[in-house]
């Protein structure tokens, strides 16, 4: 077999996304799988973004990686960014070029399907683009995130109403819509509709083998690990309340440290201080290859999920804490995605209203310590390992691509 893949971020980017294909594709390869890949030029992202660690596994043999610029935004540009959404209106445009040129020195019928990657949408406007030029090609759009409908985004009046066109046009374009979450699969098909035998759920993965051996400290506090950020939306305060309340009622939190891995932690740990001296500490961002450490030494993880009513995500860190086989405390609706594989993981949820529920599981980590942790069930990380998804991914796009020749 032998795919097309456009997507923007691609190693050495470190984005979310970034690991996800990159992943992705090292697994395809080990399948057999011949790759080509057109993705952005590294020269052209945030310094802080490029993480050279995880170039090496990554870009290999077999792997052909096509680097197209994405120059800055120019005239009409800032109108379609505001208005259409597009975040590198030239880099997809310069993508398009790349793909059609690959096509031309293969020939049309080498590649067994396109596979286009977003977030950002712009790997999707390429991708539907090719598609409108190529149609016997199979294209495979795959969604790691809802768009139209994303709360994190700006998508409010016309501007979400031109989104949400856009995003139904591509995903009725497509012969194949995949999603890393049942809610978002469902919550797609409902908005655009079309024959749901088009619409697949194949969710993240982790890659075993980039973990360490490596286990908790022995002696010393109970660690909690916390890796990501926070912003408006996903806040600490749920946390912060809750070990808050476990102090107010003589939990003694110096059995705990809280540590908090990501940019601008200083006065999240602040706050953790002023409940108990040396409960918080904010030890800055690490590279990717580093974090799977940090999740492997700590004796749980936590994660933070927003308080709102529409949580189809899936957040890829999710995978890579199933990866590490740590327990998981975590603070999200308990409609949500994280909630319900999480619970499926072995892991406590707790609702933003649950903050005194989760004061009592803090004191109780405090009195007891790592004997309180609940244990993950056992094989119930195995779903989301590199290799198996990899298999999964193959054998949707080769049904995919019979049903596209068929028709």
């Amino acid at each position: 077999m032998r795919l097309l893949f456009i997507s923007y971020h691609f190693p050495p980017s470190r984005a979310a996304r970034s690991l996800q294909v990159g992943k992705l594709s090292k697994h395809l390869l080990r399948r057999g799988v011949e790759l080509d890949v057109v993705t952005v030029r590294s020269e052209h992202l945030p310094a802080e973004v490029v993480d050279r660690d995880v170039e090496g596994w990554i870009r290999q043999d077999g792997i052909r990686v096509v680097d197209v610029d994405s120059p800055a935004r120019r005239g009409v540009d800032w109108l379609r960014a505001g208005l259409r959404g597009e975040n590198f209106p030239r880099w997809w445009r310069n993508a398009l070029a790349a793909a059609r040129q690959l096509l031309r020195e293969a020939g049309p019928d080498r590649y067994d399907a396109l596979v286009s990657f977003a977030m950002p949408i712009d790997s999707h406007l390429a991708g539907w683009r090719l598609k409108r030029r190529t149609s016997a090609l199979s294209w495979v759009a795959h969604f790691s995130d809802p768009w139209a409908d994303n709360p994190y985004m700006v998508n409010g009046g016309v501007r979400g109403l031109v989104h949400a066109a856009i995003e139904s046009r591509l995903c009725r374009a497509a012969d194949l819509v995949i999603s890393v979450s049942e809610e978002l699969t469902q919550h797609l098909m409902k908005r655009h509709g079309g024959d749901a035998s088009r619409y697949r759920t194949l969710p993240h993965l982790f890659d075993p083998e980039q973990y360490p051996d490596a286990h908790p400290p022995a002696a010393g506090p109970l660690l909690l690990r916390y890796l990501g950020g926070f912003s408006s939306r996903r806040r600490p305060d749920t946390l912060i309340n809750a070990l808050a309340q476990a102090r107010a009622q003589r939990a003694d939190l110096r059995s705990l440290r809280v540590e908090l891995i990501g940019s601008r932690m200083e006065d999240v740990a602040a706050r953790l201080n002023a409940i108990q001296p040396g409960l918080g500490a904010a030890t800055g961002a690490v590279g990717y290859l580093a974090s799977l450490a940090k999740m492997r030494t700590a004796h749980a993880l936590l994660l933070v999920d927003a308080d709102q009513e529409f949580s189809p995500y899936f957040p890829s860190k999710l995978a890579d804490y199933f990866g590490s086989l740590r327990p998981i405390i975590a603070i999200s609706p308990g409609h949500s995605c994280s909630s319900r594989l999480i619970r499926e993981y072995g892991g406590l949820c707790f609702d933003h209203a649950e903050a005194r529920r989760l004061a009592e599981l803090f004191a109780r980590l405090a009195r007891e310590g790592p004997a309180a942790l609940p244990q993950p069930a056992a094989g119930s990380a195995a779903r989301f390992e590199a290799a198996r998804i990899a298999e999964q991914f193959e054998r949707l796009v080769a049904d995919c691509r019979r049903l596209t020749c068929r028709g």
